[in-house]
């Protein structure tokens, strides 16, 4: 107890302590009860969460493993095929955009991009020099126009199919330098009916016909062909995604 300066009564601190107690301590526990309550929210709604993206999570990996199953059975079905063949199967039925054919080493079987190396040729001393000014037309003179028709020369005298090939795909180019679409969608359509020339093949292993109708459809898509000239170049479309009986090199196709 002390004696106050003033009145000369005595008093104590207790009963302040007491006060200040009795409103502090429900005050320090109700916030208490706060805290508690919002660590108890967050963990209900983190419960919450986890239980919802477990179950998303769930569907997708039942999805997955679904279309997986579909793949593998859609391999298994196309495994007696060739290695294109399969490549194609899975691929144009929608189930993926793309797909590399493994051998049993873990090699790719389709597609590849090894192409060897040309070898040189040899043209006979009668289509050198007819060759060769063709050439001349058309890289070193531009000429197109004349160009076609002195490849169309070497076209005519050669006999070997794959100069004579060679000799077509130099005519088309040059037709297709001065935009004559349907010259040169004529000038594939002879080509495809000489049966040594449209199968010939050069050292490489590419078909020197494949790379011309890719050319002439990369032309025609180019400058918006019409719906008559869409209907001729079908059959080159069909052959280009021809993966069953048609077979030449991956990097020539057009998917």
């Amino acid at each position: 107890m002390r004696l106050s300066r003033r009145t000369g009564h005595a008093f104590s601190e207790w009963p302040v302590i007491l006060l200040f107690l009795l409103l502090m301590v429900p005050t320090v526990g109700i916030l208490m009860f706060v805290m508690r309550a919002n660590q108890l929210e967050r963990l209900a709604s983190r419960q919450l969460l986890s239980e919802a993206y477990r179950s998303q999570l769930r569907d997708v990996r039942a999805r997955l493993t679904s279309r997986f199953d579909d793949l593998l059975e859609a391999a298994r079905q196309a495994n007696d095929t060739s290695p294109a063949s399969r490549f194609a199967s899975i691929v144009t039925n929608g189930m993926c955009d793309s797909v590399v054919v493994l051998d049993a080493n873990k090699s790719a079987l389709y597609p590849t991009v090894e192409i060897p190396p040309s070898a040189p040729i040899l043209w006979p001393t009668n289509l050198a020099s007819l060759w060769s000014h063709a050439e001349f037309l058309e890289f070193q003179q531009n000429s197109p126009h004349e160009a076609a028709h002195a490849y169309e020369q070497v076209v005519d005298a050669a006999v070997d199919p794959l100069l004579t090939a060679l000799a077509y795909r130099g005519q088309l180019r040059c037709l297709l330098k001065q935009q004559r679409l349907n010259e040169g969608l004529e000038l594939l359509v002879a080509w495809e009916s000489n049966p040594a020339a449209r199968n010939a093949r050069d050292s490489d292993g590419t078909w020197p016909l494949i790379a011309a109708q890719v050319l002439w459809l990369n032309d025609a898509a180019a400058a918006g062909v019409t719906n008559d000239v869409i209907a001729k170049n079908e059959h080159i479309r069909q052959t280009l995604n021809d993966y069953r009986t048609v077979e030449f090199p991956a990097p020539q196709r057009r998917f």
